[in-house]
C-alpha cells in the first residue's frame, strides 16, 4: 500500500493545478457567503483558508473525478482548512460535507472543529472513491471501536462561525461544508421573524373579513430574500391561506369608451411579476412586467356567455417579439403577443393558439366562455422574455341574458329589425335607439349585435328627409321631428312652433332636411337652456364638413324660445360668443344632414331656420346685377329643368323656394311698371 501511494503522490505533484479561490466571501469581514440550493445552506470550502499543503485543485483532473462545484475542490494533502463561515441566524444546524478521496482500497477520515468544540469526524469510504456523496459528521466510539453518525444539531451564532476541518487520516477532498437547519429561534423584530409570528398566528379559516391580511402577508414573504424565506419553515401555512384568500379577490371590470368590459392587470395576484409605471400611455395605476413569473385574475364577469379576450400590452425588446400563455378557469391554453416592432407602446392584441406542426402561431377568431361572478385568467410568460400588461378587454361575443335585463331586451329589440330597414321602420329603429341609449356603459357593452342597430339607425337617417314648411321667406323645420340618440326626449309643449320640442342632455340630433334652393344660408336654431345661471353651447356638423360649428344661448333664453345664428367659435370680452359667417353656409339642393351633438347640460330645441343669405326675390334670375329680359329666358330654364340652369334665390320673387309660372308673371309685371 504504501508504495502505491508514493507513486500516487508523483501523479499529484506532476498534474496538480493549484488556482486562486472562488470569490463568495464578505468583501467586510471575510467570511463565507452562504448560497442557497434545495433548502440548505452550502458554502465553497475553496473559499477558505488553507494551511500545510492544503491546495485547491481542477475537478477533473485525475481519475475521472469531476461533478465538484464550479470544478473545483481542495485537496487537504496532509495540511488544514479553516472556513469562517457567515451564518444568517442563531440556532441548531445540522452539519454536511461533501467530501470524496482517490482511495479506493481504504476509508479516510479528518477531524472536525466547529466553534473550537470536541472533536468530530467526516469520513470517507472506499467505495465513495471519486464521489461527491454530502456526509454527515460522526463522533467515535471507543467502546465499541467505531463511528457513530452524529444525530443532533450544532449551536451556531448569528453573523461569524468558525469550522476547522484539519488532516488526520489519509487525503481527502472537500468541496462545500452544508447547513441544515434545525432549529431555530427568529428575532421577533427581523422581517423573517415578523412573518413567522404572523403565520403562526393565522386564524384557521379563512373568511371575507379577513383574506386581505392573508394577501398583506403574502406580500410581506414575498419581499423576503430567498435565505431569509428558508427560515420561514411555516410556510406551507401561509400557502394554504394564500390559495384560500384568492377565491376572495374578485376584480370589478371598469368601461373604457364602450370598448369592453376592461380590467387593470396591475390588481392581480403577481407571482414572480412586478408593477411598473415607466412606458406611459397606461390606464390605470401602472403596469405589470411579466418578467419570468406570473398574473393571476379572479374578475367579475357581467353575463354568462363567449367573450373575445384581447389585452393591452407591450414590451421593452426591440429585437424580438415575446408572448405569454393565457388560461381562463383552468382550460385550454392560448397565447397572446407582444411585438418588437411596437416596443415601448401599447397595443390591443388578440389570442392566438400555435400550430405545433406548423410551428407558428394562428389568430384565435372565436370567443371564450366565462361563468356570470368570478372567474380565473392566468398569465405566464412563456418565451423568457418580459412582457408588459396595462389592461384585459372582454368583448361579449355571445351572451345569455337574464329574463328581464335591460340589455337583453335591447338586444331582443334589434334582433326584430327586418333585413332591410326602410323609413317604415323609423319608429321601432328610435325606440331601441333610445333604449339603447338609456343602458348604462356595462348594459350598452353587452349588447352584441349593436352594429346592427348601428347601421339600421345611419340607414333610416340617410332616407329620412323631412320636407320644409315656408315662413316670411325663410325654410323651417321641426326639431323634434330628427332621428336623436343618448339622453334625449321630445315633449308637448304649446309655445313650440309645432306644439313639442326635443330636449338633449346628453346625446345627438340628426336633422336630414330637404333644401329646394342650393345656396349660401344663415343656419338657426332655436332653442332654450334649462338653467338661468349659465350659458349653453352645443356642437353642429352639416353635411360631414370638416369645419364644426356651434349653437349658443344665453342665460337670457331660460325659459323662452330665442334663436341662436350657428357660427365659428369666437370670443368677445373672454365670453363665448359664435360668429356665424357673413355669407353663410352653403347647403345643397336636396337634403342635407345638419348633427347636433351636445355638450353638457340641457338644451331644448324647437325648429331649424334657413334663411338665404341675400338676393332673395330680386329677380335677377341670372345673376348679371340687372333685371332685364335675359332673367325672363333664364327663368324659363329654370322651369325647363334646362342643364346648368339650377334655381336660385333671385329667381323666387314670391319668396316660397319655387321658381314656377307665378314668380316670371311676376317679373314680366315688375318689368312693365318700370
Amino acid at each position: 500500500m504504501k508504495k502505491r501511494l508514493l507513486s500516487f503522490v508523483v501523479i499529484v505533484a506532476m498534474v496538480l493545478v493549484t488556482i486562486g479561490p472562488v470569490c463568495h466571501v464578505n468583501a467586510e469581514n471575510g467570511t463565507i457567503l452562504p448560497a442557497l440550493e434545495n433548502g440548505k445552506l452550502y458554502y465553497e470550502v475553496t473559499s477558505a483558508n488553507l494551511t500545510g499543503g492544503a491546495t485547491i485543485a481542477y475537478g477533473d483532473w485525475y481519475g475521472g473525478i469531476a461533478g465538484a462545484t464550479e470544478n473545483m475542490f481542495v485537496n487537504n494533502a496532509g495540511g488544514n482548512i479553516s472556513m469562517n463561515i457567515d451564518v444568517p441566524y442563531a440556532g441548531y444546524y445540522k452539519i454536511f460535507i461533501t467530501a470524496s478521496t482517490y482511495n479506493n482500497s481504504s476509508n479516510t477520515h479528518a477531524s472536525v472543529y466547529v466553534n473550537g468544540g470536541d472533536e468530530k469526524y467526516i469520513r470517507a469510504l472506499a467505495d465513495e472513491w471519486c464521489a461527491w456523496p454530502e456526509k454527515g459528521l460522526s463522533n467515535y466510539d471507543y467502546g465499541v471501536g467505531g463511528f457513530v453518525d452524529v444525530t443532533g444539531g450544532f449551536w451556531l451564532e448569528a453573523g461569524s462561525n468558525t469550522i476547522n476541518i484539519n488532516y488526520n487520516n489519509g487525503w481527502m477532498l472537500f468541496d462545500r461544508l452544508v447547513l441544515q437547519i434545525d432549529s431555530v429561534a427568529l428575532p421577533e423584530e427581523d422581517a423573517a421573524g415578523v412573518v413567522y409570528n404572523s403565520i403562526a398566528a393565522l386564524p384557521a379559516e379563512i373568511t371575507a373579513d379577513n383574506y386581505m391580511d392573508v394577501l398583506s402577508l403574502k406580500e410581506q414573504y414575498d419581499a423576503l430574500t430567498n435565505i431569509q424565506k428558508l427560515y420561514v419553515n411555516n410556510y406551507s401555512i401561509l400557502a394554504t391561506a394564500y390559495e384560500a384568500a384568492k377565491a376572495f379577490i374578485t376584480q370589478s371590470y371598469t368601461i373604457i369608451n364602450d370598448d369592453g368590459y376592461t380590467y387593470q392587470m396591475e390588481e392581480s395576484v403577481l407571482e414572480g411579476a412586478v408593477i411598473e409605471n415607466t412606458v406611459g400611455g397606461f390606464t390605470g395605476t401602472g403596469y405589470v412586467n411579466t418578467q419570468a413569473g406570473k398574473v393571476t385574475m379572479r374578475i367579475d364577469v357581467p353575463y354568462d356567455g363567449y367573450y373575445k379576450v384581447y389585452f393591452s400590452d407591450s414590451t421593452y425588446n426591440s429585437e424580438t417579439d415575446v408572448y405569454a400563455s393565457v388560461k381562463v378557469n383552468e382550460g385550454d391554453q392560448y397565447f397572446v403577443r407582444a411585438f418588437h416592432a411596437n416596443y415601448g407602446r401599447w397595443t390591443k392584441e388578440a389570442l392566438n393558439t400555435y400550430d405545433y406542426d406548423a410551428g407558428a402561431f394562428e389568430p384565435y377568431a372565436g370567443g371564450l366562455w366565462f361563468d356570470k361572478g368570478a372567474n380565473t385568467v392566468s398569465v405566464e410568460s412563456q418565451n423568457g422574455e418580459w412582457m408588459l400588461f396595462d389592461r384585459m378587454i372582454l368583448v361579449p361575443d355571445s351572451l345569455v341574458y337574464p329574463e328581464g335585463d335591460p340589455a337583453g331586451a335591447v338586444a331582443n329589440m334589434i334582433q326584430a329589425f327586418p333585413e332591410e330597414v326602410t323609413i317604415a321602420d323609423k319608429a321601432v329603429v328610435q325606440e331601441a335607439k333610445s333604449a339603447y341609449d338609456r343602458l348604462d356603459a356595462a348594459g350598452r357593452v353587452a349588447v352584441v349585435n349593436y352594429s346592427v342597430l348601428k347601421n339600421a339607425f345611419d340607414a333610416v337617417v340617410a332616407v329620412d328627409v323631412q320636407p320644409y314648411t315656408v315662413g316670411e321667406g325663410n325654410l323651417m323645420y321641426e326639431a323634434e321631428y330628427g332621428l336623436h340618440t343618448g339622453k334625449s326626449f321630445v315633449s308637448e309643449d304649446a309655445s313650440a312652433s309645432g306644439g313639442a320640442y326635443i330636449n338633449i342632455e346628453w346625446g345627438t340630433l340628426y336633422l336630414n332636411v330637404e333644401v329646394p334652393i342650393a345656396g349660401n344660408y344663415h343656419v338657426s336654431l332655436f332653442g332654450s337652456t334649462d338653467a338661468d345661471d349659465h350659458n349653453k353651447t352645443d356642437y353642429v356638423k352639416i353635411n360631414e364638413a370638416e369645419t364644426e360649428y356651434l349653437t349658443y344661448y344665453a342665460s337670457s333664453s331660460y325659459g323662452t324660445w330665442a334663436e341662436s345664428r350657428i357660427g365659428i367659435e369666437n370670443y368677445v370680452g373672454g365670453v363665448l360668443s359664435p360668429a356665424a359667417p357673413e355669407d353663410g353656409i352653403y347647403l345643397r339642393k336636396g337634403s342635407n344632414l345638419i348633427v347636433v351633438r351636445a355638450n353638457w347640460g340641457n338644451t331644448n330645441y324647437d325648429k331649424l331656420v334657413l334663411t338665404p343669405v341675400s338676393g332673395h326675390g330680386s329677380g335677377d334670375a341670372n345673376g348679371d346685377g340687372a333685371v332685364s329680359v335675359k332673367d325672363i329666358v333664364r327663368m324659363k330654364r329654370i322651369m325647363a329643368n334646362v342643364e346648368g340652369c339650377p334655381a336660385n334665390f333671385s329667381a323666387d320673387l314670391d319668396k316660397n323656394f319655387l321658381v314656377e309660372d307665378v314668380d316670371l308673371q311676376k317679373l314680366r309685371r315688375s318689368m312693365v311698371l318700370e
